[in-house]
């Protein structure tokens, strides 16, 4: 089995399609090739309570990309900056 890799929206839309079937979790890891975890974390994704949509799951996943991707280099300049006054 690969490391953890995010699904993409076409999986994303199949792991939907098998959910509203009531296809078992491992029988989902098995067709995607992924950890168990992989498939329960996706399916948690919407929250408790609320039903797993493949299109809202795609959604959340880009901003957190976005954020990811403009949160990181603040840090990694804030920690570059605390470096260099401990010298």
């Amino acid at each position: 089995m690969p490391n953890y890799i995010r699904p993409t929206e076409a999986k994303r839309y199949t792991i939907e399609a098998l959910y509203r079937k009531r296809t078992p979790k491992i029988k989902v890891t098995e067709i995607f090739d992924v950890h168990p975890s992989t498939i329960s974390r996706e399916l948690r994704r919407p929250g408790p309570g609320r039903p797993y949509a493949h299109r809202q799951a795609h959604r959340d996943h880009q901003e957190l990309k976005i954020r990811d991707q403009t949160f990181h280099p603040q840090l990694l300049s804030l920690a570059a900056q605390k470096l260099s006054e401990e010298q």
